[in-house]
């Protein structure tokens, strides 16, 4: 009897872990998961340069440690646009440099950044980069992130 139950209970436990495994994605999980966040980047000189681009993901590793950073040519309008994927839903911030000279870095002379910048909802900082508080977003709520070049004398 205790033997018959003892198979019973593993036939069980086998078949409820064959269904956690293979149980296939509902639509709606399928949608969330190939929701793209689109970045599109204006304001540099056409066909020069490159932007980089970087997406954090917490207040604690803002403006230090990226969760992506991509970087894209500019095109013959002065543009950029690149595409983060297969994110999961959460607050994020995006910041750009603009990589006038391709050397992989922001210029700087004398600790001000002589190479445009931007960051997500065109956030702006007084004496520094904006918050994260400023330049942070739901995702999905948005999935498309326009931002506009610009430096520090701007």
């Amino acid at each position: 009897m205790k033997k018959m139950i003892l198979q019973a209970l593993l036939t069980t436990f086998t078949l409820l872990l064959s269904l956690a495994c293979f149980s296939q994605q509902t639509p709606t999980d399928l949608k969330i998961a190939n929701i793209a966040l689109e970045i599109r980047v204006a304001g540099a000189k056409a066909n020069t340069g490159q932007v980089i681009g970087s997406l954090f993901s917490s207040k604690k590793d803002y403006l230090k440690e990226a969760e992506f950073t991509q970087s894209f040519a500019i095109d013959e309008h002065g543009n950029a646009n690149f595409t983060f994927n297969n994110l999961a839903s959460g607050t994020y911030a995006v910041s750009v440099i603009y990589d006038e000279n391709k050397d992989g870095k922001m210029n700087s002379f004398l600790g001000i950044p002589s190479e445009a910048f931007g960051f997500s909802n065109n956030a702006k900082g007084l004496f520094g980069p904006p918050p994260f508080e400023k330049a942070s977003f739901q995702f999905p709520h948005k999935k498309v992130i326009t931002i506009q070049l610009g430096k520090v004398k701007d």
